[in-house]
């Protein structure tokens, strides 16, 4: 009830507030991240509405906390624009412990400036807390090349959550580091620990059973040098001139237990057959959705593939894709695709 009643008091940057009450804002603060994090172990909300509910619950408890703070600075004997100090990446948990451990004084007399400049400090303040401590839940991954076409496109940008206690699940895509080049990458996981792996004509079996694919139409796109590096796609329809409609197949695919999600078939490559993988304890198999441009679990990382990907080497699941390019750079506005911004993909 004290965590309640601090944070239902958003905005009140007067008065006071004892230790007690930073605490239990704090464990109301804790709770509510464990929740999230849990629902994302036991697979609680759709791929589109989990991490939105996440930043939403955070979005709404952060300015009842700094309030708390404000009110609790004033019990200490000092004027809320202190709070500007959690801003500062090495100053902050010092002030945090010094407003959780420090005790309260007497005869203390407001001495805040007007009430808009406490707001709109606030506000600084929340934005500069929001950049920094964010790293700690997601983190932004550009797309600079076409693995995973047609699902992500070279310039996208798509923000992975890092929530604690992530499983991946088949069907998942996530951002890793590769071994072999240590560069951050996208995949999809196909194979989780203790599955037999395959590929037979371009057909993923999964423990001797095939994953369903079924024609989907055809991806086009422009023939043209595709982001920074400036690489020609490639087409099942070429030669392709400049300029031109590069085609490929589309299918979807779908495996055990996971939602359906559209590949790419340009023609046939050795890749298409493999050997049986057995995936080992903390390691995942994992595809790009653009079969035959793609350098992923099927090679090992001496000829520029990934291998199996370890656990340790996971950063997160891919959730949203928050900006695009079809240019050189994300400056390049008239490349911009708009209809990509904010985008969830499956």
């Amino acid at each position: 009830m004290l965590a309640l009643s601090a944070l239902s008091r958003p905005f009140d940057y007067s008065g006071k507030a004892p230790r007690r009450e930073l605490w239990a804002c704090l464990l109301a603060v804790i709770v509510m991240v464990g929740l999230i994090a849990l629902a994302e172990v036991w697979g609680v909300g759709g791929v589109r509405t989990q991490p939105r509910l996440a930043f939403l619950v955070l979005g709404l408890m952060l300015p009842a906390l700094i309030a708390v703070q404000v009110r609790r600075l004033h019990d200490c004997g000092h004027g809320g624009l202190w709070l500007m100090l959690l801003a500062v990446p090495v100053a902050a948990p010092v002030l945090w412990l010094y407003l959780l451990l420090a005790p309260g004084r007497k005869g203390y007399r407001q001495r805040d400036p007007a009430p808009l400049a406490i707001l709109l400090t606030m506000a600084l303040v929340m934005l500069a807390a929001a950049l920094v401590l964010s790293r700690a839940l997601w983190q932004p991954v550009a797309i600079a090349a076409g693995s995973m076409k047609p699902t992500l496109l070279i310039g996208d940008m798509v923000a992975v959550s890092r929530l604690p206690f992530y499983q991946p699940q088949r069907g998942d895509m996530i951002a890793f580091r590769d071994a072999g080049s240590g560069l951050d990458d996208i995949k999809r996981v196909i194979g989780l620990p203790g599955d037999r792996v395959q590929l037979r004509s371009g057909v993923v079996y999964i423990n001797d059973a095939a994953a369903d694919q079924t024609a989907n139409g055809r991806f086009a796109e422009t023939f043209a040098p595709q982001g920074p590096d400036g690489a020609l796609p490639r087409c099942a329809n070429a030669p392709v001139g400049q300029g031109g409609i590069c085609q490929n197949a589309r299918l979807t695919e779908r495996l055990p237990d996971s939602r359906p999600h559209d590949i790419l078939n340009t023609d046939v490559t050795p890749q298409d057959d493999t050997a049986v993988f057995a995936i080992p304890p903390a390691h995942y198999f994992l595809l790009g959705d653009n079969r035959d441009a793609s350098f992923d679990s099927r090679l090992s990382p001496a000829v520029g593939g990934t291998g199996l990907v370890a656990a340790d080497h996971v950063i997160g699941r891919a959730r949203l894709v928050l900006f695009s390019s079809a240019g050189r750079s994300i400056w390049s506005f008239w490349a911009w695709r708009p209809d990509r911004f904010l985008m969830a993909p499956t």
